[in-house]
């Protein structure tokens, strides 16, 4: 997982997940770094305002986050 040092002080929680992003179809993307060097990172972020494809730009807002996590295969949650 990489973090960056706004983030890290940053109010909002970031998770950055392990599976291929649904508009992309890639697990992982490549920024540069604060020293300028290529970084691989995961290519789908969630926090509590959305999810982002890091590479190709998709937003999915919390009310979408049901159809997100059953279009990546995750377990339902109990009723």
């Amino acid at each position: 997982m990489d973090l960056d040092a706004a983030e890290l002080l940053g109010g909002e929680a970031k998770v950055y997940l392990q599976v291929p992003c649904p508009r992309w179809a890639q697990r992982f993307t490549y920024r540069r770094s604060d020293s300028g060097e290529r970084v691989r990172t995961a290519a789908l972020r969630v926090s509590e305002t959305g999810s982002q494809g890091l590479a190709c730009g998709a937003f999915w807002p919390p009310s979408e986050f049901g159809w997100l996590a059953r279009l990546l295969g995750c377990p339902a949650l109990p009723a």
